[in-house]
């Protein structure tokens, strides 16, 4: 009986011997060497404390990176959880065709990287996509602009072109969190006088932080 209990712990022994050598020991080799001048050929290096990375975080190109990465986190943790969130909780409702508007959003999930990427650049073309064909249409042409090509809005124009596909993503999650929700609940609350925000947070509070943490952690993954 006492083999029995211990089985399971010995066929862990083997995967976790390999993430311990792949993975672990290697993180702590590599930091171990960024203190150093090692130039990973020599057999032979000196410990230069952190002059690495002092010249890491002088380097311009390396800031510029983590500046971009800073605006990629923000844009699909901080606008694509509660527009998500938004979206589940709008099409949670039994409204006529609500399944067929469900699966328009979630479109683009079920669409490759090279679709949606192709997808937006015939829309953010600047002579002829359909983005700044729209604006010259509504009399907005000062505000038509080459999207791909300026280094002052290209990075936003990415982001919104990911948040496409990433907000789909957030909305399924969430929308898979609310059909665990009891309607009475919400119903109750709705008898009660609770106004459309109130039963916003009650639903919030309803799901806990397992919900948005788990969906926060997915999409930063995808920043990665």
């Amino acid at each position: 009986m006492r083999w029995k209990k211990l089985t399971p712990y010995a066929f862990l022994v083997f995967p976790f011997s390999l993430y311990f050598i792949w993975v672990i020991l290697l993180v702590f080799e590599t930091f171990f060497y960024s203190f150093t001048n090692w130039d990973s050929i020599s057999k032979t290096f000196d410990l230069i404390g952190f002059a690495n990375y002092i010249e890491l975080f002088q380097d311009y190109y390396f800031l510029l990176s983590l500046v971009n990465n800073v605006k990629w986190m923000i844009g699909f943790v901080i606008v694509s959880i509660p527009a998500g969130l938004s979206i589940a909780m709008l099409l949670d409702q039994k409204f006529p065709g609500h399944k067929v508007y469900k699966s328009l959003v979630f479109l683009p999930m079920t669409l490759s990287f090279v679709v949606i990427g192709q997808i937006w650049s015939w829309i953010l073309e600047p002579k002829n996509g359909a983005l700044n064909t729209f604006l010259r249409f509504v009399g907005l042409k000062d505000f038509a602009k080459p999207w791909l090509s300026d280094p002052n809005i290209v990075m936003y124009s990415l982001i919104a072109a990911a948040l496409w596909r990433q907000i789909a993503y957030a909305m399924i999650l969430f929308l898979a969190g609310l059909q665990g929700i009891s309607r009475e609940h919400v119903e109750a609350a709705y008898v009660d006088g609770a106004n459309a925000w109130q039963r916003f947070w009650y639903v919030i509070e309803i799901l806990g932080s397992k919900t948005p943490h788990f969906n926060a952690r997915i999409q930063s993954r995808f920043v990665n």
